[in-house]
């Protein structure tokens, strides 16, 4: 609802043909206003059903694969309840400050997105995956079940680690995304990623719900 909402106020109030002052610089930034208090409520409602969902996906040692993808959409939220806030009020100040951290890859069949700009924690993320598959792949059964396990528990304090490099990198990067009014989209993307780390309850749930089920993810 608050995405759409954004890209609503962008497309249509901000992004005109013929310039209007009273919505692009008024409006707009009243609009960016209201919506970050309700950015962050309605994130930390859906990061505590998550919890919730999260649980009883843990009580079934992750088995019952609908409640695993209900947990992970509702805790995908958890990196936004403080992030979400911070970029509309960055919009307050600059309507035209741009967060855009994705890329659209078009194909025959379909339309993918990859980020921009990738934090540490994605980079060991992906890496985990690929590892992650081949040795659930392997016909050995020590390293299909028990390397498996170890190696999602093993992520657990490396995910944390590199959450707290990235919130550092992003502390280093706001000040000067406030100093020159969110005009660099990079920079914006950077400072934004000081905020995202109450996600590590995403990041921890999907490794925990691994080492009881490995092929609970992916």
């Amino acid at each position: 609802m608050i995405d759409a909402s954004i890209k609503e106020i962008e497309d249509n109030w901000i992004a005109t043909d013929e310039p209007d002052f009273l919505w692009n610089e008024i409006l707009s930034r009243g609009a960016f206003l209201i919506l970050a208090p309700v950015a962050m409520i309605t994130s930390a409602i859906d990061t505590i059903i998550g919890l919730g969902v999260a649980f009883a996906a843990i009580c079934t040692l992750g088995m019952h694969m609908p409640t695993v993808r209900l947990a992970n959409r509702y805790l995908d939220s958890s990196g936004k309840v403080i992030s979400q806030p911070f970029s509309l009020l960055v919009k307050v100040i600059n309507p035209h400050a741009s967060f855009n951290n994705k890329i659209e890859i078009r194909t025959r069949y379909r339309t993918s997105y990859k980020p921009k700009i990738q934090s540490i924690t994605c980079l060991f993320c992906e890496r985990l995956f690929k590892l992650t598959k081949a040795l659930k792949a392997s016909e050995y059964f020590l390293v299909k079940h028990l390397f498996s396990r170890a190696t999602y528990a093993l992520a657990i304090p490396i995910i944390t680690i590199t959450k707290i490099v990235d919130m550092a990198i992003g502390c280093l990067a706001l000040p000067f995304a406030l100093a020159i009014l969110g005009s660099s989209e990079t920079i914006n993307i950077y400072a934004t990623d000081a905020f995202t780390i109450t996600g590590i309850v995403s990041y921890l749930f999907q490794c925990t719900i691994a080492v009881i089920n490995p092929w609970a993810l992916y």
